[in-house]
């Protein structure tokens, strides 16, 4: 069952004249229309809550307000540091906490707007938060919205196969895309939980693929191998670079072998392959005990309807 914020009723009292309408900085441009991830946004079933809810204005506003305390106690260290310039606590605490005007923050906005939100940091926000919280937490909302639609997308399970910038590839994303979307469709998940496991079902898949392809190639394809003339050069050269290179010891640390790298390869695939049956039996498992609450509490209400009707009559 979905779990969504129910937004408090308004205040019937009107408005005091005298007081000031929220800040509004810019106007938040129209998010393009993505049906696919708008259906798997529902599909998630995730908790939805409004900047003036309950739910938000106990739990996230206070971490927000915690983070930019801390943000606040780093950058005046910074300051006072000799690599800030040594500047007093006063002046530090000062230029810490510098307020923008209406039009330094309008332009604060548009630059974080036009930032990639992997690159907006807790400083520039809390800037923003000391001139219009509400507009703050909008972009905060803005950039949790980014942040599930990522998730919900799979693109951030698949860039943990991307620590780098040059294993960064369209046809490995789209590979791990393909997989995880063939999984999707058998399985239909419900719920955050669900989305995850399909994710590690199908990051054990890929990795077990990965370890299969080292395994065979590393048992029917012949590795690179030292000349004889590297060989004999290196067996001459040992005694001089360990002076030079290594501090004193008794043994050298062996390299593995070939038998070795071998049947690494095939424990590393094996251990994937053990990691994608458990994943998929959690998901089972996950799957039947809803099944079971959903039927317990079709069954408590039928229960309940039965006495309420029993007592009638």
């Amino acid at each position: 069952m979905s779990r969504r914020a129910v937004k408090p009723k308004q205040s019937e009292e009107t408005p005091k004249p005298d007081e000031a309408p929220p800040l509004t900085l810019v106007e938040f441009p129209a998010p393009p229309e993505t049906p696919v991830l708008d259906e798997a946004d529902e599909a998630m079933n995730k908790l939805a809550l409004h900047y003036d809810s309950i739910g938000l204005a106990q739990y996230e506003r206070g971490s927000l307000l915690r983070i930019f305390r801390d943000e606040f106690r780093r950058y005046a260290t910074y300051l006072m540091s000799d690599s800030g310039g040594n500047i007093p606590l006063e002046e530090a605490c000062r230029q810490a906490s510098h307020r923008y005007d209406t039009k330094g923050a309008t332009e604060l906005m548009e630059e974080l707007l036009n930032t990639p939100t992997e690159s907006v940091n807790f400083s520039r926000l809390m800037h923003l938060w000391e001139c219009s919280p509400e507009e703050a937490e909008r972009f905060f909302g803005l950039v949790k919205s980014e942040a599930t639609r990522e998730f919900a997308s799979g693109h951030m399970a698949a860039e943990v196969f991307e620590p780098v910038d040059w294993m960064r590839s369209v046809w490995q994303r789209a590979k791990f895309l393909a997989v995880r979307d063939t999984f999707l469709a058998e399985y239909e998940p419900e719920g955050g939980i669900e989305y995850a496991l399909v994710d590690t079902l199908s990051q054990a898949y890929f990795m077990q693929q990965y370890w299969m392809e080292m395994a065979v190639k590393r048992t029917r394809s012949s590795p690179c191998r030292e000349t004889y003339e590297f060989a004999e050069w290196k067996h001459y050269k040992r005694e001089v670079a360990k002076e030079r290179k290594f501090e004193h010891g008794w043994w050298d640390i062996p390299l593995i072998s070939e038998q070795a790298a071998v049947e690494s390869a095939t424990q590393m695939a094996d251990t994937f392959s053990r990691l994608f049956q458990r994943t998929l039996r959690q998901l089972n498992n996950h799957r039947l005990a809803k099944l079971k609450a959903q039927k317990l509490q079709a069954e408590i209400h039928r229960l309940n309807r039965k006495g309420l009707d029993s007592e009638r009559n």
